[in-house]
């Protein structure tokens, strides 16, 4: 439970101490600050959002960076980063809400140290860093570029190299030592504590005739649609979001209420979920995109194009990126298709998915020898992929080199069913003399992918197969 009543700096010595592992403390029924190591809560304000909407599986050493940089915010400005009427609303918040910059609270604190902060304080934890060691170094190279002067008792801290006691301690300490040196250099009498701002963009709504106790059992039915939905259980996680959506107008949950939406292939009611996630939060490139995918799906592609293109202005997100890249191609807008593969083949030096998309662009373009470079790229990015094999499969296909084309689908299958794999490596094994077993893959297919256009062009070419072969 990572918070400062939980940091204990023993003077003169400068010795910290992290605590209350695995204590539980026994509270007023109307008390905010709830603990109780091993089970969901913890202190509202300093948890998590995956903790905070009871995403176990997303607990991890970054949720403890969260908590790090919570207890290194709150030192700085002498609030905690989120913080609402009561620990339901806070953790509501702690969802949904922005966190004010800690420099708009405290000017002293300089740009870097602000931005770590935030970055600590990330709302998804694959944005935060990654661990206690990471945001160790970064403290220490912010240290070494010019950060305030670290006390001599700070020292020893500073050397020990990965636990998580000295990583919080370190950071506990930097903030109080930032936070008094600005308070002598000020002024020397204390500051009364910062107002919090609001920042533009609402991102809930509470109804206000609801009660504690039904504002509680909207967060609980929050948290069950989402187990719900992750389990597969759609109408039921459809079900809880409603009845949560009853008392809280909330940003996440209409998006999540979006996703069901379009897993039901209502489209129309998930762009109006997603349309009102994005009202409540316009800082929301997440709700654009998917927004985007689900207009493609009713036919509204340059709208859908027009979200893709507006979510990758507020975060240049991979995924994003691939996806527009593949509307493009799929709409024979070649040229903008081939910006966005090589976007991410030079901004994304780890990933398959720029040369994946060159691939298949050019594949579509009828360049296959090109669409082969780029698949063969994407296979040295991403030896383990299937789709990229697909690709590599089909460019071996338009080249009529049968052989490799059926070993490549192959190593695909190997990898995923998919069914453009079946495809190539029926048409291979027809072309090799293997018809029977073509046959049967290229059957397979038009079962898998029966609104496929190849499925109507091989359907008549099977009838005749058969024929030929007395079926």
């Amino acid at each position: 439970d990572l918070k400062p009543g939980n940091v204990l700096l023993r003077l003169p010595d400068g010795e910290v101490f992290l605590t209350d592992f695995g204590l539980v403390r026994l509270l007023e029924d109307n008390s905010s600050q709830l603990t109780a190591s091993g089970s969901y809560l913890g202190s509202p304000g300093y948890l998590a959002p995956e903790q905070a909407a009871g995403e176990k599986h997303l607990v991890g050493p970054a949720t403890d960076v969260y908590g790090l940089g919570a207890t290194l915010y709150a030192a700085l400005t002498g609030v905690p980063p989120i913080q609402g009427e009561d620990s339901v609303q806070t953790l509501l918040m702690t969802v949904s809400a922005p966190v004010t910059p800690p420099r708009e609270l405290n000017p002293a604190v300089d740009r870097a140290l602000n931005e770590l902060v935030l970055r600590c304080l990330a709302k998804e934890p694959r944005e935060r860093f990654p661990d206690a060691h990471s945001l160790q170094r970064a403290l220490e190279d912010w240290l070494a570029q010019g950060g305030r002067r670290t006390p001599s008792w700070l020292g020893p801290a500073l050397a020990v190299g990965a636990g998580l006691l000295t990583t919080a301690a370190l950071g506990f300490a930097l903030a109080f030592e930032g936070a008094d040196a600005q308070r002598a250099e000020a002024t020397p009498t204390p500051s009364p504590t910062p107002k919090r701002k609001i920042l533009p963009g609402q991102t809930y709504h509470i109804d206000k005739g609801a009660t504690k106790a039904m504002r509680e059992r909207a967060m609980e039915s929050y948290r069950a649609g989402k187990k719900a939905h992750e389990e597969g259980r759609t109408k039921e996680a459809l079900a809880r979001y409603n009845e949560a959506l009853a008392v809280m107008k909330v940003a996440n949950l209409y998006h999540s209420r979006g996703n069901i939406h379009a897993d039901l292939r209502d489209f129309a009611a998930a762009d109006a979920d997603y349309t009102t996630a994005i009202e409540l939060k316009p800082d929301n490139p997440q709700a654009y995109a998917d927004r985007g995918l689900v207009r493609f799906q009713a036919q509204r592609f340059e709208e859908g194009l027009a979200d893709l293109t507006r979510s990758l202005e507020q975060k240049d997100d991979p995924e994003v990126r691939f996806h527009r890249g593949e509307k493009l191609r799929l709409l024979k807008k070649f040229e903008p298709a081939l910006e966005d593969a090589e976007h991410l083949t030079r901004h994304f030096p780890n990933s398959s998915l720029g040369p994946l998309l060159a691939s298949r662009t050019y594949w579509i373009q009828g360049k296959p020898v090109d669409a082969e470079q780029a698949a063969r790229e994407a296979i040295r990015r991403r030896p383990e992929g299937s789709g990229e094999r697909r690709s590599l499969a089909l460019a071996l296909l338009d080249q009529k080199r049968w052989r490799e084309a059926l070993q490549a689908a192959e190593e695909a299958l190997a990898r995923a069913d998919d069914p453009d794999s079946l495809r190539v490596r029926g048409l291979s094994r027809i072309k090799l003399g293997e018809v029977e077993l073509g046959l049967a893959d290229l059957e397979r297919f038009v079962v898998l992918a029966p609104n496929s256009p190849f499925t109507k062009v091989l359907v008549p070419q099977l009838e005749e197969i058969r024929r030929q072969l007395g079926r």
